[in-house]
């Protein structure tokens, strides 16, 4: 009781400060603007990289091939260049201060920290913008651009730091004087940032990539990181703290930069194993073998109270729960169940999605199931073909497998919360009969 006490009234306080605090709204928010480009250019690459031979073929007897993957290279290969501007827009919008100009003025900031000289061949080119930056190595250091310009232009904003605009002036005009002077002193910061770094004989992209990046994505890439990731969603969804919107602040932005980097090694031809560093650990991993189906994959409580359900609310339940847990939208079933503070079924929600994590990280990593490619469903794609479009024929049985383990794994503790709710619609309705 102690234990559960502590938890409610003092642990989930800190954490639902942390989550909605405006630095990890402002990362959840941006990297969700991301989604669009991701899954478009997933859908160039999975056209370049056609899984039918002939039509493959075809595409590069043509010639047709390359433009595809250019058309990926300018969505996915840009994340970190759109979630600079996304973050500090964001960030921007909490304060309610017109944010178009703070993602302005982090995607200058951005270009001007980033490495100004590029290696072709022998020769350092001068004045050059290497795109590697813009894509999976320089997500971390878009992140921290974003939430540090987001911050800094909202705080000069809020103290009067601008040109003060007679009332006569067009807003649109006014915001745009207005930020000239939080712009020039971020861009001030910036150049200084650069210069210090440069002085060094490096950059501060380069600092951030090899001190803060790598060690992130090789910790990220471990069976303990699939294992953690899977407790804190369904952890928190249990409690009823969207656990999602958690998983996003801690891991988005390292799932991300390792999904990109699979997509890069890819376009290079470069196979996708662990010798040449690929990863496993993505966003595609994530949707696909830990909240399949929604947090806990929950399609086991739908499966029962479909066929197995005495109780009339489960039934009832099922019935409408049905379509919308089939395209990954399990709320129905957590609120109505409920899953949500219900110690019957504690265990199985948190501990199913683990299995399955660990289960399908095991089998990407001795070959059974190849690599994440880079490729990203949408969110609401159906359970087996959201595998299919992802991995491929065996990344859709590795579904399956996860689906059949959810049904037996919920099943005796949904025949005991059966139980229980038709106990308790017998009493209410003894109850009524005594009115």
């Amino acid at each position: 009781m102690k234990i559960n006490d502590f938890i409610q009234n003092k642990f989930m306080k800190y954490v639902v400060r942390f989550t909605n605090s405006k630095p990890i709204q402002a990362i959840s928010r941006g990297m969700v603007r991301l989604t669009p480009l991701t899954i478009v250019g997933s859908i160039f690459l999975i056209i370049w990289n056609f899984p039918i031979p002939a039509v493959k073929e075809w595409l590069i007897s043509t010639g047709y091939r390359d433009y595809f993957l250019k058309a990926n290279a300018a969505t996915v290969g840009i994340l970190a260049l759109v979630s600079v501007a996304a973050i500090a827009y964001e960030y921007a919008k909490q304060e309610e201060i017109e944010p178009l100009g703070a993602g302005f003025a982090a995607l200058s900031s951005f270009f001007l920290i980033c490495p100004n000289t590029m290696l072709i061949g022998d020769t350092v080119v001068g004045n050059a913008f290497n795109l590697t930056w813009a894509g999976s190595q320089g997500m971390i250091g878009a992140i921290l651009v974003g939430l540090f310009t987001g911050w800094f232009y909202c705080y000069l904003i809020k103290h009067n730091v601008k040109f003060k605009m007679p009332k006569e002036i067009p807003a649109n005009i006014a915001d745009s004087f207005s930020a000239m002077i939080p712009t020039a002193l971020c861009i001030v910061i910036a150049t200084i940032v650069f210069t210090v770094f440069d002085k060094l004989s490096t950059t501060a992209m380069d600092w951030v990539y090899h001190v803060l990046q790598l060690p992130l994505q090789g910790v990220s890439n471990s069976l303990a990181a699939v294992v953690v990731c899977a407790l804190v969603i369904s952890f928190f969804w249990w409690f009823g703290i969207h656990g999602g919107t958690i998983a996003i602040a801690l891991f988005s932005a390292i799932e991300q930069a390792n999904l990109v980097h699979n997509a890069e090694l890819l376009a290079a031809g470069i196979e996708l194993n662990a010798q040449n560093g690929a990863f496993i650990f993505t966003k595609t991993f994530e949707s696909s073998f830990i909240i399949l189906s929604g947090a806990g994959i929950s399609f086991g409580i739908l499966f029962y109270m479909l066929f197995f359900a005495k109780s009339k609310t489960y039934r009832a339940l099922g019935k409408m729960s049905a379509v919308p847990v089939m395209f990954n939208v399990n709320e129905p079933i957590l609120f109505g169940t409920p899953v949500i503070y219900n110690p019957v079924l504690a265990v199985p929600f948190v501990l199913i999605p683990v299995l399955c994590a660990v289960l399908s990280y095991l089998a990407i990593q001795v070959g059974i199931v190849p690599y994440p490619s880079g490729v990203r469903a949408p969110g609401l794609t159906p359970p087996i073909l959201a595998g299919f479009i992802n991995g491929g024929w065996r990344w859709a049985v590795m579904q399956a497998v996860c689906l059949v383990i959810s049904v037996i794994g919920y099943f005796p503790f949904m025949k005991k919360a059966d139980r229980l709710q038709c106990e308790k619609e017998a009493q209410m309705a003894a109850e009524e009969e005594a009115i």
